[in-house]
């Protein structure tokens, strides 16, 4: 709906503005001379001369010869010559030519402006209305000796519903050397099915088996259980959220080993999917 309101607004500008350059250019066009005709016959448009008499005793012809009149040719070159002050008459007297320059600017220039508008509203309701996901998780995460499991949640805090495209769960540890940082992916971790949730419900995973592979880790070692889940919003927008906790122990009274930390940070956010991470729900 929003492509189909922005592209209205720009044909109807351009359509508009295409419109008003035509009738400015019609208008605009000084008037074609035309051509003298004259009213004789042909044989009559070219002027006689009077005879002279035949005064053969005098050198001089007499006064009653007339002058050689001017031929059509003539004429039509001397009425096609325009005054000088033609072109500033026809500024002068065109202000209503330039009254549609002005408004068809003024006309664009709203255009604009209405386009740019729609654009920022839209934009915005898809802020404050579309789905936002969030990943956790409920209990304890339980070791086992090949694997741990856990319970996770998903909740939509957003206003309108969402489908979750997917997603993946892993444990991952950084037991690295003093100085270094790094997190090693203890294994693949099991992916996430998709699904569909309404504002404001809540989805329960689980629990799930989180391989626990052969790095081996030492006493200092970190662990975190990472994940992220993939959704796409009523407005067409597709995004990433992650979550990140750190293991703990041994397990408080509470019964909650997985918590925030600084290690974690970074890792829990909401951000859009890259092209290339959205070509793997393509299909």
């Amino acid at each position: 709906m929003r492509i189909l309101r922005r592209a209205s607004h720009c044909a109807a500008s351009a359509s508009l503005f295409l419109l008003m350059t035509l009738a400015l250019s019609a208008q605009s066009q000084p008037p074609a001379p035309r051509p003298a005709v004259s009213t004789k016959p042909p044989q009559q448009q070219s002027a006689t001369t009077s005879k002279a008499p035949d005064n053969r005793s005098g050198p001089l012809s007499t006064p009653g010869t007339s002058a050689p009149a001017q031929q059509p040719e003539q004429l039509v070159a001397k009425q096609n010559q325009r005054p000088a002050s033609y072109w500033r008459d026809w500024l002068t007297n065109a202000g209503a030519n330039w009254a549609i320059v002005v408004l068809t600017i003024a006309l664009f220039g709203v255009g604009i402006a209405q386009w740019r508008a729609t654009t920022t509203a839209n934009t915005h309701n898809a802020v404050i209305e579309r789905a936002y996901l969030d990943l956790s998780h409920v209990g304890a995460l339980q070791l086992g000796a090949t694997y741990a499991s856990l319970s996770l949640t998903i909740k939509n805090n957003g206003r309108t519903p969402s489908d979750i495209l997917g997603g993946q769960i892993r444990l991952a540890v950084n037991d690295l050397p003093p100085g270094t940082f790094g997190w090693v992916p203890l294994s693949a971790g099991p992916r996430l099915p998709a699904a569909f949730i309404n504002p404001n419900d809540t989805l329960h995973f689980g629990p799930v088996q989180l391989p626990l592979g052969s790095t081996p880790m030492t006493a200092n070692a970190t662990v975190l259980v990472i994940g992220h889940i993939d959704y796409m919003d009523r407005f067409g927008g597709f995004h990433r959220s992650g979550y990140a906790r750190q293991l703990i122990t041994p397990t408080p009274a509470n019964g909650n080993n997985l918590v925030f930390s600084v290690a974690t940070a970074g890792l829990n956010y909401d951000r859009a999917l890259t092209k290339k991470e959205r070509q793997e729900y393509a299909n």
